[in-house]
């Protein structure tokens, strides 16, 4: 059919662009937008004579756009540009990843503190990856010698750093085997702590000299609490999660002041202990102030850390209530982004909350229009509540943007196939292409369709 012919020009589309490289392919893989910094991924593909530029996935439109598109023409002009926008199939990336003119890759992120799923395919690959020296893209780089790093926010050392990679000697020594050793517990606990910095010793202890006359502070009863439970040996009560926290809190208090207005990051750890500790307005004045310093990814991070934290528990414990540290820190005044606000949409969802959830979905869509698999999970969460006419409208609203998206067919079969509607279901089900990673499930419920005894 017209989706394997495509799927089949696609792939030789790609091969015989990578086959004909006569040297290293900048390959800029998934959503291209400005926490990936595309305008980098290009220049350095026109500083080396012999590189070419491979752009696979969504481009997102921003201030970038006008500069870029100046870029890639003269790419383009000089026989050294493959673009291929819109969804990225799975086996296309992996194509491209395996081939050798894919010697390293680049991933110039922004501030961006967490997991990147392109550096996972990239390391599953058995490829060198290059990636900023801060967060957890660092951390599983440089503890497993997956490749190399640069200083953030420098383009010059990018720069650098890509050119001793590519010469570096045995770069086919980084392998799967290795990559895969990444996801002991052990490992990835240490990873998250070096990524929020918050490994042990990381921070001094508090000073807890107290004025004369002057009220003893929480921490310093915390302290001798804690140092009283462990001569008595009970290690677990002189551990206790609240000693710590007030010792943590004392400290925080004074690094705050200390570092003035560059003290953001010591305001988002605070705001996590006052949480802990009940203060939930406090806690949400330190997030909106960390937010107001520029921390917003790393805000939006902790939120999204926090949703997939609390799902997990939630499997086992259904019933609980949104915990106070997320909480406290997704507040509408904390301002939350999109990442967040669909981490939240999820979570609620899960929970059987739909309209918390499909309103956590929506406020995501409002601040960014264009992420088109939010669409999908509104829609789930309104057929869920029966609301049909509402799940159709948010196909609607994607339809109009991203008539090709994956899941667009399978989701509107699922909404048909509940209203009862069993023609019009299987023909969206049968109308899900083959390279969709909904393709399985929307199979799945055509089965279940043409099982014996299904009306219609």
């Amino acid at each position: 059919g017209r989706d394997s012919s495509d799927q089949e020009e696609a792939f030789s589309g790609l091969l015989r662009f990578l086959d004909a490289a006569p040297g290293p392919v900048v390959l800029a893989p998934g959503k291209l937008d400005g926490r990936k910094s595309p305008l980098w991924l290009a220049s350095l593909a026109l500083e080396s004579p012999d590189a070419r530029l491979c752009l696979l996935g969504e481009r997102v439109p921003g201030p970038w756009d006008r500069p870029l598109d100046r870029l890639l023409a003269r790419l383009a002009g000089q026989g050294r540009l493959h673009a291929r926008h819109g969804f990225l199939p799975t086996p296309l990336l992996d194509a491209a990843l395996a081939h050798p003119a894919v010697q390293v890759v680049a991933l110039p992120y922004r501030r961006h503190f967490g997991s990147s799923g392109v550096q996972l395919a990239v390391g599953a690959a058995g490829k060198p990856v290059l990636v900023p020296d801060q967060g957890l893209l660092a951390a599983r780089v440089l503890g497993q010698g997956l490749g190399a790093t640069y200083a953030a926010g420098s383009r010059r050392d990018f720069s650098r750093a890509w050119r001793e990679l590519l010469n570096s000697p045995g770069l086919e020594t980084t392998s799967a085997d290795r990559f895969l050793g990444l996801f002991t517990r052990e490992r990835r606990f240490q990873a998250l702590d070096a990524a929020l910095d918050l490994a042990h010793g990381a921070a001094p202890g508090p000073d807890i000299r107290v004025p004369p006359g002057n009220p003893l502070p929480p921490s310093f009863a915390a302290l001798e609490q804690g140092l009283r439970a462990a001569q008595e040996g009970q290690p677990e009560e002189a551990l206790a999660p609240l000693v710590l926290d007030h010792l943590a809190l004392d400290y925080l208090a004074r690094a705050v002041n200390l570092h003035g207005p560059g003290s953001g990051p010591a305001l988002l750890r605070r705001a996590v202990v006052r949480a802990r500790l009940g203060d939930a307005p406090g806690a949400t004045h330190d997030a909106a102030r960390a937010r107001a310093m520029g921390l917003g990814p790393e805000l939006d991070f902790s939120v999204r850390l926090l949703c997939d934290l609390t799902r997990i528990q939630a499997a086992q414990a259904p019933s609980r209530p949104l915990p106070p540290v997320l909480a406290a820190l997704s507040a509408p005044e904390t301002r939350p982004g999109p990442d967040a606000l669909a981490a939240l949409g999820e979570l609620h969802a899960q929970a059987g909350d739909h309209a918390l959830a499909a309103g956590a979905f929506r406020k995501a869509l409002r601040a960014a229009p264009r992420d088109w698999d939010v669409y999908l999970k509104l829609s789930d969460v309104l057929r869920y509540a029966r609301d049909f006419p509402a799940a159709h409208e948010a196909l609607n609203c994607l339809a109009a943007g991203a008539p090709d998206w994956p899941g667009l067919a399978h989701k509107r079969g699922q909404i048909y196939c509940e209203q009862g509607l069993t023609d019009l279901a299987r023909a969206h089900f049968l109308a899900e292409g083959p390279d969709s990673p909904h393709y399985g499930p929307a199979r799945q419920w055509l089965a279940r369709l043409d099982a014996p005894g299904t009306p219609g």
